[in-house]
């Protein structure tokens, strides 16, 4: 089960807290225009946009790092999460603007350090609830390789529609150790 909403706010999508702890709230964006993700709202610090000329790139590393951005004061490393997982990669798409989303994925380290991730990606839809139960395991043939290290499963919408939900455990154990 499936649902949306251009906002997380309770008091215009009031629940019960029944409805609260059957639920998961994920961010649903498109890694390339036909494929559409979700993560969890809870693995993010923030979502912004970004010029791609604000990115600092950096040779001799995988084509889906874009390079470094300032946030906050913060030095940033920036992938192509679409180009991570195998897809068509952005600078090979395209694109109608060079403003791009820009989802700052956080996690902590062993010594419970927080550690955040830039994930560019191609458009952002908004926020979905989705019941964690609803979760399925993919099959192994379906998605690429790459995908299917960083796919915490799928989930159909009631209109059939296959929405990969991402782990951002996984997306960051694909890094580099010069990003980790």
């Amino acid at each position: 089960m499936v649902s949306s909403s251009s906002s997380n706010s309770n008091y215009l999508f009031p629940t019960t807290d029944s409805e609260q702890t059957s639920t998961e709230s994920l961010i649903r964006f498109h890694l390339v225009p036909e494929t559409t993700a979700l993560l969890t709202i809870s693995q993010l610090s923030e979502v912004l946009k970004v010029e791609t000329r604000q990115l600092v790139p950096l040779p001799k590393l995988p084509s889906w790092v874009m390079g470094l951005y300032n946030w906050r004061g913060e030095i940033l490393w920036v992938v192509d999460l679409g180009g991570l997982v195998g897809l068509t990669p952005l600078p090979e798409q395209p694109l109608a603007t060079t403003r791009l989303p820009l989802l700052v994925l956080r996690t902590k380290d062993e010594t419970g350090k927080q550690k955040n991730l830039g994930l560019i990606v191609e458009n952002v839809e908004g926020i979905t609830r989705i019941d964690p139960n609803s979760i399925q395991s993919p099959p192994e043939s379906t998605f690429t390789p790459e995908l299917s290290r960083v796919l915490r499963g799928y989930s159909l919408t009631s209109d059939g529609e296959m929405l990969m939900v991402l782990s951002a455990e996984a997306i960051f154990a694909q890094m580099p150790n010069s990003i980790s």
